[in-house]
């Protein structure tokens, strides 16, 4: 009759030659599960070694470290540093995006100048100082760390982006003879970029939300009579 602790020796091995794999020759233990739980532990390091050190100086071998997973097992998720950046703003920076395109270019121009007022132009601000907020170290990454890293000209696309957009509105409005005055491309541009430069200090220099709430009344009343006047619209 077999003994019932021969059937439990070999399962006890196995056990046993499983853990030495985690184990590296330094007796440090390392994680290398391949799952979603993984991924999602190493692009947590990942995004804490980005905000300390920065894109250039961050380094997968120290990110692996943090995460308890050999430099391979990193490379098993992602392909190199650029990719793992990428999939911690990734979220971010596409919305940031979608944010600054989703004027209606359907809406008709008579029926949007209706609502030209401070307090609406203020209130449909007010998601994207949210969304900033609720994601503040991706654009702290975006913005400050991300330099020699493919995204390092985030600032660069989202004025293109918005300057379009902008762009758009004015022309219509010129054309439905809303806008008595039709601004260049660069004047446009330029005053675009100094819009979204005010903005995002609020990331730059740490500023709270509730130290927000003013400042970004001051932002929207320049902006709002400022644009107006340009545009010879009368308010």
């Amino acid at each position: 009759m077999e003994n019932p602790q021969d059937s439990v020796k070999p399962i006890r091995f196995i056990k046993i030659l499983l853990l030495l794999k985690t184990i590296n020759f330094t007796g440090v233990m390392k994680i290398t599960y391949c799952s979603s739980l993984t991924a999602e532990r190493i692009r947590q390091c990942a995004k804490e070694e980005f905000l300390a050190k920065g894109y250039q100086k961050a380094n997968l071998r120290d990110i692996a470290k943090k995460a308890r997973v050999t430099t391979g097992a990193l490379y098993r998720h992602f392909k190199n540093k650029e990719d793992l950046f990428y999939v911690v703003v990734k979220e971010v920076y596409e919305n940031t995006i979608l944010l600054l395109k989703s004027t209606d270019e359907t809406t008709d121009i008579r029926e949007r100048m209706k609502e030209n007022t401070f307090e609406k132009g203020l209130k449909r601000m007010r998601p994207f100082l949210d969304f900033i907020y609720r994601n503040m170290d991706e654009f702290k990454l975006l913005l400050l760390q991300a330099e020699g890293s493919g995204k390092e000209d985030f600032m660069e696309r989202l004025v293109d982006v918005y300057t379009e957009c902008n762009m758009d509105f004015i022309m219509r409005a010129y054309e439905a003879k809303i806008a008595k005055i039709m601004p260049g491309k660069l004047s446009v541009h330029c005053l675009t970029n100094g819009f979204l430069t005010a903005v995002f200090e609020v990331v730059i220099h740490d500023i709270s939300r509730e130290d927000s709430e003013k400042y970004f009344e001051d932002i929207g009343s320049f902006q709002f009579y400022g644009w107006n006047g340009l545009l010879g619209i009368e308010i």
